[in-house]
């Protein structure tokens, strides 16, 4: 269902490895520990796994307020390395009401998730959302433990589950109607395959072509992913 490419080692069912599962987003998210080293201005340099550019090129419609998530590769070296920036950057886009996770470690590359969690919430509250999720056997309610479980899952599959798309910001008909009629039924394909209004669907995936053609030419001239990610606050 999703179009991203992507691909952690990743922790199991126990009440103490869950407790590991929210100590590790905690260190990934704004105000867990000490907040030194906070700062505005450019995070991502040369030596770096992944840029700023790419970070915008993929996640334009997100940092805009017109999109809930999306997710994309990185090289990864270091995984370490990786996470302690992605803290970084949670420190400086978490009061905006953005985050950002590591899904899965594969190889040389890292599949990230860019999102805004007020959103996913919401998302993962719709009827036919919930239906989905029970029946591929998520712990709908917490949008923590249904990320856990999506987690789970991709590091043991070096493919998509199907309601991935849930997690992007998809219309849940069209989630639904791909895994209930396969992509040959699809009425159009965009950032996601339509099964339902077309005409709307194209019309999104205009705004986002256009958001991400406007924030890529912003961020070429020096504007901070600060001044370019609109403000949501995080409940």
């Amino acid at each position: 269902m999703a179009n991203q490419t992507g691909p952690a080692r990743f922790l199991g069912s126990s009440a103490r490895q869950h407790k590991g599962i929210y100590g590790f987003f905690l260190l990934l998210i704004p105000g867990a520990g000490s907040s030194k080293g906070a700062h505005s201005g450019r995070l991502f340099t040369e030596r770096n796994t992944m840029s700023e550019e790419m970070l915008v090129a993929h996640c334009s419609p997100v940092l805009a307020g017109l999109k809930t998530a999306n997710m994309f590769n990185a090289d990864c070296d270091d995984p370490q390395s990786l996470c302690l920036q992605l803290r970084e950057l949670n420190l400086r886009l978490g009061p905006k009401g953005v985050r950002i996770l590591p899904l899965r470690f594969s190889g040389s590359k890292a599949l990230l998730y860019l999102y805004r969690p007020n959103r996913l919430q919401k998302d993962l509250e719709d009827e036919t959302a919930v239906r989905i999720l029970r029946d591929c056997g998520y712990p709908c309610g917490s949008r923590g433990q249904c990320l856990a479980h999506l987690r789970k899952k991709l590091q043991g599959s070096k493919t998509f589950p199907h309601e991935i798309g849930l997690f992007l910001g998809y219309p849940p008909g069209d989630v639904d109607g791909f895994i209930q009629k396969g992509p040959r039924c699809a009425k159009c394909t965009g950032y996601w395959q339509v099964y339902g209004d077309e005409e709307k669907a194209l019309k999104t995936f205009e705004r986002y072509r256009k958001c991400t053609d406007a924030y890529c030419a912003q961020v070429s001239c020096g504007r901070s992913l600060e001044r370019l990610t609109v403000s949501e606050k995080i409940q």
